[in-house]
């Protein structure tokens, strides 16, 4: 069986659907969805999954699917059900906020400034290639650490005062000096903004 949104979805008549596939439909993926259904069939269990949806006018959508089991009185699982859930606005943002992200990941770590990114007061959350390379220690290393712990001592006792200058004006520029792992110390200009 078939209900209208699917039979008006797709852009087939109702029996062009009912006793089909989803294969038999042209679905692309229909592999996939067999492979839910058995799931299913099998155990009973509900399986929500994402998959796109090819239409009869050929325009591809993707929908989150639901399939659960049809049950007989008597408990026995006799079939499936699918309901499907058209994403495909908020498939297309996530796609383009990932590409985005790689696109600013690339940008960032292979930067040939050291980046450091951390929160008021506290660690860093994140740092790019160029600053473990330069101050020799590794990124899960940087994420244990804060400002304080690779500004020479000198300098480390103006990080209070900086911070409150970087967030009353938004951004700051001043010298200081980085302390690498091997204890070697580089006069570095830092630029900062909030």
């Amino acid at each position: 069986l078939a209900n209208g949104a699917f039979t008006a979805g797709p852009g087939r008549p109702r029996e062009a659907i009912v006793g089909k596939t989803i294969g038999e439909l042209g679905q692309v993926e229909s592999a996939i969805h067999a492979e839910h259904d058995r799931h299913v069939l099998q155990n009973g269990a509900v399986r929500a999954y994402e998959a796109d949806f090819t239409f009869a006018d050929g325009t591809m959508r993707r929908q989150l699917l639901t399939k659960a089991p049809i049950r007989s009185e008597d408990g026995d699982i006799t079939g499936v059900v699918t309901a499907g859930l058209d994403i495909s606005d908020r498939y297309k943002a996530e796609q383009a906020l990932r590409q985005s992200e790689e696109r600013f990941r690339t940008l960032f770590d292979f930067a040939s400034e050291a980046i450091f990114i951390h929160d008021i007061g506290g660690k860093f959350v994140e740092v790019n290639r160029t600053a473990c390379t330069r101050l020799g220690y590794s990124h899960d290393e940087f994420m244990t650490m804060s400002p304080a712990d690779i500004d020479a001592p000198e300098f480390a006792a103006f990080i209070p005062e900086r911070e409150a200058d970087l967030v009353r004006a938004g951004g700051a520029f001043f010298e200081t000096a980085h302390v690498r792992r091997d204890g070697t110390v580089v006069p570095v200009e830092v630029s900062a903004t909030v």
